[in-house]
């Protein structure tokens, strides 16, 4: 891969997550034209797929596809070379059209504004629009047209239903339609590494940088220049999606607060959050829960906690693009984060256990509680291709113990026990379903745990007021994503940010 241009590689990474998301959809294809697939062994079907893939969904000549992809199953299996280029021609003379056209038809729809505003908040399937155009957006969501969205996206036919039940027609189609775009990149500074210096140094390393969407927050558009830089790397920027952000500034941690953040991960969050507590007067003491002691050890290596793992800094370095910046390391931290930053491995659905039972870091209430939850990452399928066809229906079902909905309830009801008198609870995933969403906040206020709470809108959190007051047009992109003034929610778009969901909860007794 080092050795290929940028557009070839932009080629081979389209290839590959394009084969990822369209797994299940080319394997059809593919057996309808094999007299036993099942035989097929895993190599040529692998090479059969890339091929299959360039035929339907990408602009490869059809006789090229069919060359390459013969020399390709020629590479692991002489012996098929024959039945591969039977099966290639039969899908460039079969499939590939009838992909090309449900194509068509999607990113017409996707493209086409509706009539009205569709509201996937309530737990009803939202009307559609009915609009009389070039596109035709249709009104229902019929079998026919269910077969064309699948073949067109090469996403199953049941979680197509699932998204059309929860985002409704034209949401569900932008969601399809940039699945083969790459997703957009933000970065920030690392609050424990701070400062202005860090800004200047991504404005000099960056050509293409552009400007501000939140408050020393930038998309990066020369993503190449920004991985050879090792930054990323040296956890010296904070790469995360932009809704991800605008849920830390939601969820509003105010200066010396006590935070418990419950699905810690690598700790993403973790920083955004205190740098959005640092620009509202200070830092925050957050303590990360995971259930996974090998991400707990990522997050503290990442946040610098041990006496091994803080970088040293060196102002005097100048960063240059495409070299090795790892030594760069602009001003020194804000704050010591051994100080305000903690991380335990431990369970959250045990939250609720007596006090004398927890770990140390535990056995506290505390002002806020950020329940990062689990979830289908149905809005990240740009980032994560392979949750497509790994995903199955009965990962939603909530009436199943092992469900989705069924973890992230009892990690809701967990999280409740945690927060003292007065604090607040936030409950945030990366799904569009309202399953994950909508349903289990529903489902939570009916539990005894719920009882001590309210839905708070998202919309009085401190942090957004400061945003509407010094920062109007980051304001303006937060609040398109409001509904109802109650939950945060964002779609999946060409150009645009994931799709994620938050809910803000206040303790009243």
């Amino acid at each position: 891969m080092q050795k290929l241009s940028s557009r070839d590689k932009a080629f081979v990474l389209r290839l590959v997550l394009g084969v990822i998301i369209t797994t299940g959809q080319l394997d059809e294809l593919l057996a309808s034209h094999l007299a036993k697939p099942s035989r097929l062994k895993a190599q040529l079907r692998d090479a059969l797929r890339i091929a299959a893939y360039e035929l339907c969904y990408m602009d490869t000549p059809a006789p090229a596809a069919i060359n390459q992809g013969v020399e390709l199953v020629r590479s692991v299996g002489a012996y098929a070379c024959g039945m591969a280029n039977a099966v290639l021609r039969k899908i460039a003379d079969i499939d590939a059209p009838r992909v090309t056209e449900a194509r068509t038809h999607l990113m017409s729809w996707a493209a086409e504004k509706p009539a009205v505003v569709e509201n996937p908040s309530t737990a009803e399937r939202p009307a559609e629009p009915e609009i009389s155009s070039a596109a035709q957006m249709p009104a229902e969501l019929s079998d026919d047209l269910l077969a064309t969205l699948s073949l067109a996206s090469g996403a199953p036919q049941w979680l197509v239903r699932e998204l059309y039940h929860s985002v409704g027609f034209h949401r569900v189609c932008q969601l399809l339609a940039c699945l083969d775009e790459a997703a957009p990149v933000w970065v920030s500074a690392n609050v424990l590494k701070s400062s202005s210096q860090t800004t200047a140094a991504l404005t000099a390393l960056f050509s293409s940088l552009g400007e501000a969407v939140l408050p020393g927050v930038y998309r990066v558009y020369d993503v190449p220049a920004l991985l050879n830089s090792a930054f990323v790397a040296n956890s010296t920027l904070v790469v995360s999606d932009l809704a991800a952000r605008m849920i830390c500034w939601i969820t509003s941690p105010f200066a010396h607060s006590y935070v418990l953040e419950i699905g810690q991960g690598r700790a993403t969050k973790t920083l955004l959050l205190e740098d959005v507590a640092c620009q509202l007067g200070g830092p925050a003491s957050i303590c990360g829960v995971d259930t996974h002691a090998s991400k707990t050890k990522l997050a503290q290596k990442r946040l610098g906690i041990g006496a091994d793992n803080r970088a040293k800094s060196d102002a005097g370095n100048v960063a240059q693009p495409g070299a090795d910046n790892s030594a760069f390391m602009p001003a020194s931290p804000v704050f010591s984060p051994e100080t305000y930053l903690s991380c335990v491995t431990y369970d959250g659905r045990l939250l609720g256990a007596p006090s004398s039972q927890l770990p140390e870091a535990l056995q506290r209430d505390f002002d806020l509680v950020f329940v990062d939850a689990p979830c289908s990452g149905t809005g990240t399928l740009r980032r994560h291709p392979e949750i497509m066809w790994k995903l199955e229906p009965e990962d939603l079902d909530a009436t199943n113990p092992e469900s989705l909905p069924a973890l992230q309830l009892a990690l809701l009801r967990a999280a409740a026990t945690k927060v003292a008198p007065g604090g607040h609870l936030m409950y945030s995933t990366c799904s569009v379903l309202q399953q994950e969403n909508e349903q289990v906040v529903e489902a939570f206020l009916q539990t005894e745990q719920g009882k001590y709470f309210e839905l708070a809108p998202v919309a009085d959190s401190n942090a957004f007021r400061v945003l509407a007051e010094q920062h109007p047009a980051a304001a303006q992109t937060l609040s398109d994503c409001i509904q109802h003034e109650l939950f945060f929610r964002s779609y999946p778009q060409s150009g645009s940010f994931d799709g994620h969901f938050c809910a803000r909860f206040v303790r009243v007794r």
